[in-house]
This record gives structure tokens, C-alpha cells and sequence, in this order.
């Protein structure tokens, strides 16, 4: 296996995080070369003059032959449906990684595929609600943690490489299961979107009912709702490929939401102040 340094990276998606990765591959010459591919033309010419890449491409699937690693960064349900377009592409001589939120439905179409290639999971516990290459930034992910998936049939070698990478990414591997996986991104990623878009939907409607409601939102407020300004088609894909686990936390912050609201009603100040002293504690160790 070629080192780390000699390798030819294609990344497909240059949004905020495939674009934030080739930004940080090119800058700290981590591979030899990085190759773009975006379905927006405009995207590809901006990837180029910001440096994100060195080059792109108009055909994905015959730049993957070529390539090295190939690095998924588009929706959900769409990584599924490239994965399927390169499958009978790739070879034992090169990789796939994806950097999708879930897990489960992807490793499942990968473990099917009768060729098998070689796949790892690579999901950055990093970014912000901005949208597309514009949204990309150098250093990301220094610091972030990157949750690592492997498929069973991922061949010797990858995983120490992939693991070099993101090391020079700045960032720390997280090694989980898929099914694991899914759950914890549901209540760290999933659930603030969930109640940030109810939050969003209820001030609506108190907006309707009186126009200067709005007037009244300050800071607090706005970080709750900060990830509703986040990608429509992204939030619908988290919900409904982890729409299991996403609805089981719904019901969890249900109970909870019912269990505060409760020593609210009682007016218990020291069951109230222990479970507020509870979550201030907690909030500091992030």
C-alpha cells in the first residue's frame, strides 16, 4: 500500500465538509494530490480558486478508478446511491470513506454489494449550520471527534491509513458500532435539530398571534434555533434514515420535558434547583 503522502484523493461533494477536507489536505500537503467532483459547476470552479482541490472532475465514477481513497461527502440517501454507481469501479487498490451522520443503512448497503470493496465510516463530529463550499473553513476538524466504522470486509491496512489521516486532520477517531453509533449522533445531532425546529414552529405561531413576538427573542433563543438554519434536505435526511432511534429520544425528552414540567407545577425549589444544578454541572464539561 502506497503511504498516506503518495496518495490521490477524490472527494465527492464539495460542501462545507468535503470542502473544509480538501481545504486541509491541500494546505498541509497531506496527499499528493486532491481531486473534486461537485454536481454544481460554479462549485468546482470556487473549489479550485480556494484551493480546496487541486482539480476537478466532470465524471466521478472514472476519476474513482484512478484514485486512492475516495471520500463520499454528500446526503445521506444519495451516498447510497453512489456507492451502488461506483461499486463495480473500485478494487482492492483503493478505499471508500463517507462522512455521512448515519450509519447503519450505509454499512448495510456496503456489507450487500457482491464485490466487496473496501469501506470505512468517517463521521466529523464538527461543523455549523452555514451551507455549501462557502461554509468551508480551514481547520474544522482540530479537535473534533471522528466517529470510525469499518465494514467487516475493509482490507489490511486502510484503517491504521485512514487513521493517519485523520490525524493530520487535526482530529480524534471514535471507534463505534454502527448501531451505536446511530443512537449517540441521535441525541448529540439529531435531537438539538428536532427541538430547535419545534422551538422555530411554536415562536411562529406565537408570531402570528402577535407580531412583535419576534422583538422579544434575544441570545438565548437564537442558540437554541441555530441549527434550524441548517440545510432542509439535510435535517430530512437525518430524521428519516434514523427515524427509530430519533423518535425513541423524542419520546426520552418527552419525559424529561414532563418530569420538569411537573417540579415546576409542584413548585419543589430543592427537587427544581438539584435537577437545574444537574444540567449546569454537566453543560461545563463540554
Amino acid at each position: 500500500m502506497k503511504p498516506v503522502s503518495e496518495w490521490r484523493v477524490l472527494i465527492v461533494g464539495l460542501g462545507q465538509i468535503g470542502g473544509s477536507i480538501g481545504l486541509d489536505l491541500v494546505e498541509r500537503t497531506l496527499v499528493a494530490e486532491v481531486i473534486g467532483f461537485d454536481i454544481d459547476n460554479s462549485t468546482r470552479e470556487s473549489a479550485v480558486e480556494r484551493r480546496a482541490v487541486h482539480r476537478t472532475v466532470e465524471d466521478p465514477i472514472a476519476a474513482a478508478e484512478a484514485a486512492d481513497l475516495i471520500i463520499l461527502a454528500v446526503p445521506i440517501r444519495k451516498t447510497i446511491e453512489v456507492i451502488n454507481s461506483l461499486a463495480e469501479s473500485l478494487s482492492e487498490g483503493n478505499c471508500v470513506a463517507d462522512v455521512a451522520g448515519i450509519r447503519t443503512g450505509i454499512l448495510q448497503t456496503v456489507e450487500s454489494l457482491e464485490q466487496p470493496i473496501n469501506f470505512v465510516g468517517v463521521h466529523p463530529m464538527a461543523g455549523s449550520e452555514g451551507i455549501g463550499l462557502e461554509s468551508a473553513v480551514h481547520g474544522l476538524f482540530e479537535g473534533a471527534s471522528l466517529a470510525i466504522t469499518p465494514s467487516s470486509k475493509l482490507g489490511t491496512g486502510w484503517l491504521e491509513s485512514i487513521m493517519e489521516l485523520i490525524g493530520g486532520l487535526g482530529g480524534n477517531p471514535l471507534m463505534l458500532t454502527p448501531d451505536k453509533h446511530d443512537r449517540l449522533v441521535g441525541m448529540a445531532s439529531h435531537l438539538p435539530h428536532i427541538l430547535g425546529v419545534a422551538l422555530m414552529n411554536l415562536a411562529l405561531k406565537y408570531q402570528a398571534d402577535d407580531d412583535r413576538s419576534f422583538k422579544t427573542i434575544g441570545g438565548s433563543f437564537k442558540s437554541a434555533t441555530r441549527v434550524t438554519a441548517s440545510s432542509v434536505e439535510l435535517m430530512l435526511d437525518m430524521f428519516l434514515t434514523n427515524s427509530i432511534h430519533d423518535r425513541e429520544l423524542i419520546e426520552e425528552l418527552i419525559a424529561e420535558l414532563e418530569s420538569l414540567k411537573q417540579q415546576i407545577t409542584d413548585s419543589d425549589e430543592p427537587v427544581l434547583r438539584d435537577y437545574l444544578d444537574k444540567a449546569q454541572k454537566a453543560r461545563r464539561l463540554l
